[in-house]
């Protein structure tokens, strides 16, 4: 009978980790989940005093070879909880089984400039008889 086991990977891998000034964009390399029970993706934003709403945060997932989710799209996506002067942080599942790669965007219409950094953490499946 096979025995079935999950392992994380070792260390979380930084995508971005950038300032993103009021009014801008930030996107992410491509993530590639082939291979993998998916990832575990991590986002920390460190607001400034200005801040009066949470950034956005979109999983632009891939539909043909080269193409990915844009805003048109209408992608899946959430708002941070924001704090001003404070760090904030939101980890989430991104499913292998269901998205092969895929990048996150964030947009930072925040009323201030935020430093962000987005960590991914990728989830193996071994099977052993």
């Amino acid at each position: 009978m096979a025995d079935f086991r999950t392992d994380w990977d070792d260390s979380y891998t930084t995508q971005v980790d950038d300032p993103i000034a009021d009014g801008n964009d930030l996107c992410t390399e491509a993530i590639d989940n082939n291979g993998k029970w998916g990832s575990e993706v991590t986002v920390t934003v460190e607001h400034g005093g200005t801040a009066n709403c949470g950034v956005k945060v979109y999983v632009l997932r891939q539909v043909d070879t080269t193409t990915y989710e844009d805003m048109h799209s209408d992608p899946w996506g959430f708002e941070m909880p924001y704090d001003t002067n404070q760090t904030v942080y939101r980890t989430f599942f991104v499913d292998g089984v269901s998205v092969s790669k895929f990048k996150v965007f964030i947009s930072n219409s925040s009323g201030g400039s935020v430093d962000v950094t987005v960590k991914t953490k990728q989830l193996d499946a071994i099977v052993s008889s």
